[in-house]
């Protein structure tokens, strides 16, 4: 196989038979990771207007949305496709596996996407951006969910090397389905001994699993879609990245991405005191309680940007 994607123009016709291969898994795959979750939510809510919804299983959303947004942005992104900080094993395990409870595809799948996403930013080669497609609407579907069913995979062994070459990492990225279940069964297995009846084990797999899932789903694509198209530049870069105050929150502080794609080895994505950055927040605890080290900070990067211009 070779590292790239066949070029754009052979891709509306002929692929080769492993790429064809590679791209059908992706387009089973997101088919699954989007439906399931879809079907979830939309279950959750119908049967919300019959049950009332229980504190509990409120909370389970909750914190599952925290847990998996620490491991999307702290451990995929953070620590994994920009090592922002370095982690020890035990740590690196948890994050990749509180990521992979989002349904957003293994470890090193996400990390490659991620990095071809900043070699090309909003230009040809870009895998989601909204500014390579006919039309707004056409533009924010393609970043948004469309690419996984359009654009090829993007090669690890060009994109992830350095993980590729470490046997524990591709371990822990291995196990994605095994999170991914249990992300969905646990929080009905809590609510079960709770409250003991079978609505409740249905109950907390439909709003703490799915619901959630769902939730976190959509809430990390909006970084491709909407922080492309809109909200505030504080830094003169390539590309059309944006940051958005709104989105900090539910993003856990992934939408203010103008700052991180002008310093994308940076640990923390809020510069300002009033840019909300909960993961930021999530590996500053960590930092002081000594679980990382050689964390990345706004300030040195461009204390070294200027030296060098």
């Amino acid at each position: 196989m070779s590292a790239n994607p066949p070029p754009a123009e052979s891709r509306r016709k002929t692929l080769p038979p492993s790429w064809a291969r590679l791209r059908r898994v992706q387009q089973i795959h997101a088919l699954c990771v989007l439906g399931i979750p879809l079907a979830g939510f939309l279950a959750a809510v119908c049967l919300a207007f019959q049950y009332p919804v229980s504190p509990a299983a409120i909370w389970l959303l909750v914190c599952g949305h925290a847990l998996s947004m620490t491991g999307i942005c702290a451990g995929f992104h953070r620590c994994f496709a920009h090592p922002g900080f370095k982690a020890p094993r035990w740590l690196e395990r948890l994050l990749c596996g509180l990521g992979s409870t989002a349904g957003q595809g293994p470890m090193i799948f996400w990390v490659a996407t991620h990095r071809r996403h900043h070699q090309f930013s909003d230009r040809e080669g870009d895998p989601h951006s909204p500014h390579l497609s006919r039309g707004l609407l056409n533009g924010f579907w393609h970043a948004h969910v469309g690419w996984m069913f359009s654009d090829m995979p993007s090669n690890p062994v060009k994109y992830a090397p350095d993980l590729l070459k470490d046997p524990v990492l591709r371990g822990y990225s291995g196990e994605y389905y095994f999170w991914l279940a249990g992300g969905w069964i646990l929080p009905g297995v809590v609510l079960f001994a709770l409250h003991s009846t079978p609505y409740s084990f249905i109950e907390g797999v439909l709003w703490g699993g799915m619901a959630r899932t769902f939730v976190v789903q959509h809430a990390t694509w909006s970084v491709n879609s909407i922080c492309h198209l809109y909200g505030t530049v504080d830094h003169e870069i390539r590309g059309n990245s944006r940051n958005n105050l709104w989105l900090s929150y539910l993003t856990f502080g992934e939408s203010w991405h103008n700052n991180h794609h002008a310093f994308p080895l940076s640990a923390l994505h809020g510069h300002k005191w009033w840019q909300l950055d909960p993961a930021g927040m999530v590996i500053r605890m960590m930092a002081k309680l000594g679980w990382i080290h050689d964390l990345k900070l706004p300030k040195t990067m461009q204390a070294e940007r200027e030296i060098k211009t």
